[in-house]
């Protein structure tokens, strides 16, 4: 299948996306199966033969095949396709088998024709579903088609009378139904289960269907079914009786849909999936049938059908008919998606759990109600686990029909041992959905694990310092250090990213930055405080200068605001968790050595945040950064012109007024306002918290409102809570203003770095970074140094009010130069 429609829809307008290989062409051999799984595809395969000897596959290999098929209910159709290729004893197995079936086959048959004839007799009008009906177009023999039941379909009016004619005919109801037709019927038995799916004397449960499709259960419209009915076909039958049966397009649509359910269910029907592929085979250069196909349903329900289909194509390389391939292609951004990245997975859950197609369910439905319900019935299926036990135990035993503990058992513990991969999966499928990959989730672990021990540092070394005998001038000069090296070092971080790479630089930041951090808590002699903030602030600036850029090529134009905000919110939400875990840091090391003093205790912890830090490493070592390799002779690496010039002009103003209290936040709080140092991590924790909630909904403002004045109106309403805080000395008053004023203040960064990337040329982006974080690095130097000093000679009140001043004024410069010509 070409996957022009597929890549269009995933790659947007970014030159930098690598597309995936295609769904149809992903090999088998790529899947989390075991080999005999990956031989038991192949060797039902319609597009390839098998050439190569199978004789590599142990016995127990081959008994795990024969198991799978068993189960897949494809055994008898192994025998009939790949007798070549199998050994002499599992050929011999897979006859006896046959012969077995030949026997239970032929009294299925005379049960259904009794069925039929009762129903008839009493002139309820019936259509029989699946089993023999099906030959030969979904199987080549209904011989080797494994069959469990009998399905039946009456109309809602008459389908008790049904029942009460099965009643009379010996039939008792074994379980519950859990929709679309009555409790499942069948008549006494003194038969146990064995083990053997061949038996001749297996029972043959009945199906009262009223419904093909259940819309409540699933919340997905199906067909007209009476349309459906009124299509029905009739033949004459034994004894003067007669059967119908469904017309060939609606039993195409059936057993799709009945696939798809299944599916949906986590409940996958290989050889139902095998058939549909068959039928493709038979049917590919049919044209008439398939547009007499395509005219009889309207689109939403031939899409329910083209997912099965797709996959069928997939796992057993059918022809494909090419109207079938041209509704694919057409199918929703998000189901073609699910069918590049987990076509596989239906299969890969037969031997490794998971719940991948809980995503395909939720592409399927239209309403957040729909997808709520469904994700929480699925990812805590109780009652369904339950009522499938009870079906499963009273159709296999007669003598004790009470379910079991240890039949529910592994049902129970299947769901919970796939619940966290399925929430860490479900992440991930929400930011596929939105353009972001892979290796954007690298990233963003990386810088996940990078923040949490940064900001435990940040947290806890003014504390620690002012612990230590120092006082906010010489804090302020430290903090004074650490930005001069963010200035310092933002410049000729793009070139170092330019020359090595982004991957390189990301490096060198973890690495210097923990290293640094180290001998900041170690030494306390001033002038190696100053010296090793400097290095601090160099190796941030490489992050800080990377950040920007490598989100840019991991993300398309489309999604980059979003990629922002994803990035600043998992740095404020992990800040959250650090802040919890960083202010109990120093009481659990003396609780763990209750001789450490407490400025020991915070020192452990500070080298504990820098050790967490270094272990982003990892993910930064799997990360593939693509690379802008556009070149030409008057590429710049820094951008100029005014865009470039009053958006820095404005920046240096806001840097200036939040810098001038960021630094000292945990000093005020400790100093000012009285509060200790678990109550500080606390405040901080719901201050990172609530961030999340602000960076998010950012970009929903600058819809709204306009992208201009939407961070005008951010910036305006920091400097108010800043000037609040001047004002206030009672903790709870200022936890309350500060946590809405760090919401506000950080809900501005990815509005105004996507505005940046947006607005300078793909090679200039790691120089505009660069430039952006110098002047960041510069005005929080200045800031902090300034305030500093203020804050010992004034006091906060003054120096706070000054700040608020400060940003209001960058507001108004920022609105004034970048408003809308129509404003």
């Amino acid at each position: 299948m070409t996957s022009t429609f597929i890549d269009s829809q995933l790659r947007a307008d970014d030159s930098s996306y690598v597309p995936s290989p295609r769904f149809s062409d992903r090999e088998i051999t790529s899947a989390r199966i075991p080999s005999y799984g990956r031989l038991l595809l192949s060797l039902l395969n319609f597009s390839q033969s098998v050439t190569k000897p199978v004789d590599h596959l142990s016995e127990k290999d081959w008994q795990n095949l024969l198991r799978l098929s068993d189960e897949m209910q494809l055994t008898l159709l192994l025998g009939r396709l790949a007798a070549p290729h199998l050994p002499r004893w599992v050929q011999k197995r897979i006859d006896r088998n046959y012969q077995d079936n030949q026997q239970r086959f032929k009294q299925l048959t005379l049960q259904t024709e009794e069925i039929c004839a009762t129903l008839s007799q009493r002139n309820i009008d019936f259509v029989v579903l699946k089993g023999y009906t099906h030959a030969p177009h979904f199987t080549p023999d209904p011989a080797v088609r494994s069959q469990g039941d009998i399905d039946i379909w009456c109309q809602p009016q008459t389908v008790l009378q049904a029942q009460d004619a099965l009643r009379q005919l010996g039939y008792k109801a074994i379980g519950k139904a859990k929709g679309r037709h009555l409790d499942p019927m069948m008549r006494d038995t003194a038969w146990q289960w064995t083990g053997d799916y061949y038996a001749p004397d297996l029972p043959i449960p009945v199906d009262l269907h009223y419904q093909l499709w259940d819309a409540a259960m699933e919340e997905i419209s199906g067909p007209d079914e009476s349309e459906i009915w009124a299509r029905r076909c009739r033949a004459s039958a034994s004894h003067g009786s007669f059967t119908s049966y469904l017309d060939l397009s609606d039993t195409l649509a059936f057993a799709s849909l009945h696939v798809l359910m299944h599916l949906l269910h986590g409940d996958l029907r290989l050889q139902r999936a095998w058939e549909l592929a068959f039928f493709m085979q038979q049917y590919s250069d049919c044209d008439d049938f398939w547009h007499r196909w395509q005219s009889l349903y309207p689109i939403e329900v031939r899409q329910l059908q083209l997912v099965p289909l797709a996959l069928s194509y997939e796992w057993f390389g059918c022809q494909l008919p090419e109207l079938i391939r041209e509704e694919i292609e057409a199918l929703p951004a998000n189901v073609l998606l699910w069918l590049k990245h987990y076509g596989m997975s239906p299969v890969e859950s037969l031997f490794t759990a998971n719940k991948d197609e809980l995503w395909l369910n939720l592409s399927l439905l239209q309403s957040a109600g729909s997808k709520f319900r469904i994700f929480f019935r699925r990812l805590t299926p109780l009652n369904a686990a339950l009522q499938q036990t009870l079906v499963e135990h009273r159709t296999r035993t007669t003598t004790n029909p009470s379910p079991t503990f240890h039949l529910l058992l592994p049902r129970a513990w299947h769901h919970t041992k796939t619940f966290p991969l399925t929430c860490w999966e479900g992440v991930a499928w929400w930011l596929k959905c939105r353009g972001l990959g892979r290796q954007f989730l690298l990233f963003a672990l990386a810088s996940g694990v990078f923040d949490f021990g940064e900001f435990v540092f940040f947290l806890l070394y003014n504390l620690y310092l002012l612990g230590c005998g120092f006082d906010e001038k010489s804090i302020g000069r430290i903090a004074a250090a650490v930005t001069v090296g963010t200035f310092v070092g933002a410049l000729p971080a793009a070139l170092l990213g330019r020359r090595f790479g982004l991957r390189t630089l990301l490096l060198a930041a973890v690495i210097g930055t923990a290293g640094a951090g180290c001998v900041r808590a170690l030494f306390l002699w001033p002038p190696a405080l100053l010296a090793s903030g400097f290095l601090n602030g160099v190796s941030m600036s490489f992050w800080a200068v990377s950040l920007a850029p490598a989100v840019t090529s991991l993300t398309s134009t489309k999604t980059r605001t979003f990629g922002m905000s994803v990035i600043a919110s998992i740095g404020i939400g992990v800040g959250a968790l650090a802040g919890l875990v960083g202010g109990r840091l120093p009481t659990l090391a003396k609780y763990l050595h209750s001789s450490l003093t407490e400025g020991h205790a915070q020192r452990i912890a500070l080298l504990t945040g820098c050790a967490v830090a270094l272990l982003a490493i990892l993910p930064v070592l799997l990360l593939n950064i693509p690379s802008n390799r556009e070149r030409s002779r008057s590429a710049k690496t820094y951008p100029r012109g005014r865009f470039i010039y009053a958006f820095l002009g404005s920046l240096f103003v806001w840097c200036i007024g939040t810098g001038g209290f960021n630094p000292f936040f945990n000093v005020y709080f400790a100093s000012h306002l009285h509060a200790g140092v678990q109550t500080i991590g606390f405040i901080f924790s719901l201050s990172q918290m609530m961030q999340v909630f602000a960076v998010l909904l950012a970009p929903a403002l600058l819809r709204s409102i306009g992208e201009v004045k939407g961070i005008a109106v951010l910036q305006v309403m920091t400097a108010i809570t800043l000037a609040l805080l001047a004002c206030l000395s009672t903790p709870l008053l200022g936890a309350a203003v500060y946590i809405a004023y760090m919401s506000f203040q950080y809900s501005t960064e990815p509005c105004l770095l996507s505005m940046l990337m947006t607005g300078v040329d793909g090679p200039e982006r790691k120089g505009a970074s660069a430039l952006n974080f110098t002047v960041i690095s510069l005005g929080g130097a200045l800031a902090a140094a300034i305030a500093g000093a203020g804050l010992q000679q004034f006091g906060y009140r003054p120096v706070l009010l000054i700040c608020a001043l400060l940003c209001a004024v960058a507001a108004a410069i920022f609105y004034r130069l970048f408003q809308p010509p129509t404003e």
